[in-house]
């Protein structure tokens, strides 16, 4: 039966079918937008330790799988869909009777529903039941996350015809995932050994400093794309204009939220913060301002955004050391950065936009003011109360947490079959000699065939001379102690640690006055007593 094809009421709030220029828009925009799950993926995968790798990054990859299985069958339709009491939508399911103009929108919003999920996964690393994980990225994507969009952002939701105004998601998108990971991490409590028996932090980084760089940086470039492309469309008059606005607040924001935070981390006035000139302390302050953007970039005056970006980056300090000292371990802090972040850019929105409080103030910005603080309340109670009944009910089936035995040995062998940084793909053909250098032994220059017909016993000095320093320094670009064999297996203990071996090796012969003959071609060892040294020795 063909599928009946409803004329719109609505798009947005415009009352008009959009354009073939908003659609190429809006798609376009959204795949670059999509481009912030790679790096949500890079920040986590450098911030979790190697063993932990592969399992944060296969997460991020199903929050594109379920997310985008999960919103089309219902996130979308629970957002955009016939309005129900002001409070849900009831239409779209499986995109059951509707028009085909409204899948560039449909794109549009299921990025945004993913990113919610994805804060999730990062806050819960390295610790989380990946069945737990399944659980709540399809509750998040399908529920939670559309019933609060609904509220904010249908034309007949509760919140959006009394003032609420979140333009591109600080809460409607990154406090709801804020919320979500911090009761998550309040339930299933800090990796083990996270605190030590005094309760204060122990150091935990991440593998990848580099990798946390490259997710932030993109992250970012995907803010710009995100805040410019909530205006929806890109034919009508001003929409350029409005753009523009958004996209060069957010910059601004971002960039003086950095500036922030490097400059208070440095000179250790706000709790917690050390006197160094930290980066990632920097660029999570950063994303922190970029968040707090999200609510008002499209109505904030230029110095608006500069303001609150400033304030966004001692927020991020501040919140991530009540963090600490509440026991809670997030491993990217994302919710210092989201729910800080998301919280204060909902509430600065009706004081700094240009008709605002600190510009008129008029009683509608307060008016205003007073709905986005009822909007706050509403998302955090909405997605506080799910989340506990989630989260604790996989508590209870002991379906939460992983087992402490897993998470010592990580996660990537024993749950997914795969390592990030596999043993074998480590052995380098270019460092390789056909020589073994045996510990306590003096290194032999390699003889080339060349060399046997040099006579001269000061030519085969010079060769040996040459030879030497060219297998002590260039070589194979290794240190000296450091030498390959390809008849030898790769990752010798003995070549990583020469100290270490020497340490051993001497307390191994003290103990047991063994003698160790090895067979460098077959690769064998046989041991034999020691014999006794004679009167005369």
């Amino acid at each position: 039966m063909a599928t009946k094809k409803m004329e719109p009421k609505k798009y947005g709030k415009k009352a008009k079918i959009p354009s073939d220029i908003d659609h190429f828009f809006l798609l376009i925009m959204s795949i670059i937008i999509f481009f912030m799950q790679c790096g949500f993926a890079f920040m986590e995968a450098g911030a979790v330790r190697s063993k932990n790798t592969v399992n944060i990054l296969i997460k991020n990859w199903l929050d594109m799988c379920i997310g985008a299985v999960v919103y089309w069958a219902f996130g979308f339709g629970l957002t955009f869909g016939t309005d129900q009491g002001r409070f849900i939508g009831t239409t779209y399911f499986f995109f059951h009777e509707m028009a085909d103009y409204k899948f560039s929108k449909w794109f549009f919003q299921f990025v945004f529903a993913a990113t919610a999920a994805t804060l999730v996964s990062g806050s819960l690393a390295e610790r989380c039941n990946f069945y737990a994980y399944l659980v709540y990225s399809v509750m998040i994507t399908g529920f939670i996350y559309p019933v609060i969009a609904h509220w904010a952002w249908h034309p007949e939701g509760w919140l959006n015809i009394n003032g609420f105004h979140d333009f591109a998601g600080s809460a409607v998108v990154h406090l709801t995932g804020a919320v979500c990971a911090l009761v998550g991490c309040v339930l299933m409590g800090p990796r083990i050994g996270r605190f030590d028996r005094k309760g204060q932090p122990v150091s935990m980084p991440g593998h990848s400093v580099p990798l946390s760089a490259l997710g932030g940086l993109i992250l970012v470039f995907g803010f710009f794309a995100c805040n410019g492309t909530k205006q929806g469309s890109i034919s009508n008059p001003g929409d350029g204009v409005a753009i523009a606005t958004a996209i060069v607040n957010t910059a601004l924001g971002t960039s003086v939220a950095g500036l922030s935070t490097l400059l208070l981390n440095k000179t250790g006035l706000v709790p917690g913060t050390g006197h160094h000139f930290s980066f990632l302390l920097t660029m999570k302050g950063s994303l922190t301002g970029t968040v707090a953007m999200c609510a008002g970039c499209n109505i904030y005056p230029t110095w608006a955004a500069f303001v609150v970006g400033a304030i966004a980056g001692p927020l991020y300090l501040l919140s991530n050391w009540l963090l600490l000292k509440l026991k809670i371990d997030d491993p990217l802090d994302a919710i210092p950065v989201h729910g800080a972040g998301g919280l204060w850019g909902t509430l600065a929105v009706h004081f700094f936009k240009k008709d605002g409080i600190f510009v008129t103030g008029s009683s509608a910005a307060a008016t205003g003011l007073a709905w986005n603080v009822i909007g706050l309340i509403a998302i955090i109670s909405w997605t506080g109360i799910l989340s506990f009944i989630m989260f604790y009910t996989l508590k209870k089936v002991k379906m939460l947490r992983v087992e402490a035995s897993m998470e010592f040995s990580g996660m990537d062998i024993l749950k997914h079959g795969e390592s990030a940084y596999p043993a074998a793909a480590w052995v380098e053909q270019q460092y390789m000699k056909e020589e073994i250098q045996i510990p306590g032994t003096p290194r032999m220059p390699r003889q080339d065939s060349a060399d046997t017909n040099i006579t001269s016993v000061g030519a085969r000095e010079e060769v040996s001379r040459k030879t030497s320093t060219l297998s002590l320094s260039t070589q194979n670009g290794l240190p000296p102690h450091m030498s390959f064999s390809r008849s030898a297996s790769y990752n010798n203990p003995h070549e990583m640690f020469p100290s270490e071996s020497k340490l051993f090796t001497g307390m191994t012969q003290l103990a047991g006055n063994i003698a160790v003959n090895i067979d460098v071609n077959g690769l064998s060892m046989d041991c034999e007593p020691r014999p006794k040294p004679s009167a005369q020795s």
